[in-house]
């Protein structure tokens, strides 16, 4: 077979989950993912339930949502090709899904059961690295909005500034601000 064409059977889908790791490591982590088609405006994971899959999503859009005890339910986050979600099921503890996920397009996923990605953190441990990494970007994202949120609340004009600065988090500058709700 030519290799333009190997190359449209296999494609592998670009993700910080897989950051770092050889061909041969990512392809073996990939091939043990089983792959699923999800239709729009479809649930996928359900906050509260036991996080036994992780999601890859390969195609389309998806958003974190969570029902209040009210009933309304509150968008949080979007997230697209390459995102995670429901990475609880890699956790050693078995732990609820802490959001709700549900496809806003048409969408791909890959899925591991929770055994199976488990045993792969096990034998290439930088996937628990990248898996954490991609964690963290929620919790970039809640804190930008709780310093909009006290920014608005105080008057304070230095809100703004530690907006941008949350905002560019990740670089060793940033994180070594000591914030908190008084400042």
């Amino acid at each position: 077979m030519p290799a333009s064409a190997t190359a449209a059977v296999y494609s592998e889908p670009r993700s910080q989950f897989l950051d770092g790791l050889a061909p041969f490591e990512r392809q073996a982590i990939v091939g043990a993912a089983t792959p699923r088609r999800i239709r729009p405006n479809s649930v996928i994971t359900n906050q509260g339930h036991p996080a036994d899959h992780l999601f890859m999503l390969t195609r389309g859009l998806t958003r974190y949502f969570v029902i209040t005890e009210q009933g309304r339910k509150l968008l949080f986050q979007w997230l697209g090709p390459g995102d995670l979600f429901g990475g609880r099921a890699a956790l050693s503890i078995h732990s609820p899904y802490l959001f709700s996920t549900e496809a806003v397009t048409d969408a791909s996923v890959l899925v591991w059961e929770r055994s199976t990605i488990r045993a792969l953190i096990a034998r290439y441990p930088r996937l628990l690295e990248n898996a954490l990494l991609t964690a963290s970007d929620p919790l970039g994202l809640v804190s930008r909005v709780w310093l909009r949120c006290h920014a608005a609340q105080t008057g304070d004009t230095c809100g703004a500034s530690a907006v941008d600065m949350c905002h560019h988090g990740g670089s060793r500058d940033s994180q070594s601000w000591p914030l908190s709700a008084a400042d």
